[in-house]
């Protein structure tokens, strides 16, 4: 799906879909997620991500994309960096519950 090529009835159907349909919302997201995952960090692997790492892929999922978190996921620590950095940290506090929820998922399949 091309977001540059979705007229306004496209839009406005999809986020009536969204709002609708949890599966296809959670997804985008998780797809959303990934494509994140892989273009800040392409030589990660399998291997699971370091606390910095899941903190400024947060705040990229809520902010968009920065290159400058994706050279040096660090900074997100750094109150001076950006005024919204309190994404990534709030969402790296319920880092156990979201890997639980996911461990639990996995098991279901």
């Amino acid at each position: 799906m091309d977001p540059e090529s979705l007229t306004t009835d496209d839009v406005l159907a999809l986020q009536n879909r969204l709002q609708n349909d949890r599966f296809l919302n959670l997804d985008l997201t998780a797809q959303h997620i990934a494509e994140l995952r892989d273009r800040a960090f392409p030589d990660q692997g399998d291997q699971p991500l370091t606390d910095d790492q899941y903190k400024a892929l947060a705040w990229m999922f809520n902010a968009g994309y920065d290159q400058r978190l994706a050279d040096d996921p660090s900074r997100v620590n750094d109150p001076n960096f950006l005024e919204r950095s309190e994404n990534g940290q709030a969402v790296f506090k319920r880092r156990d519950h979201s890997r639980a929820l996911l461990d639990k998922g996995r098991k279901v399949e």
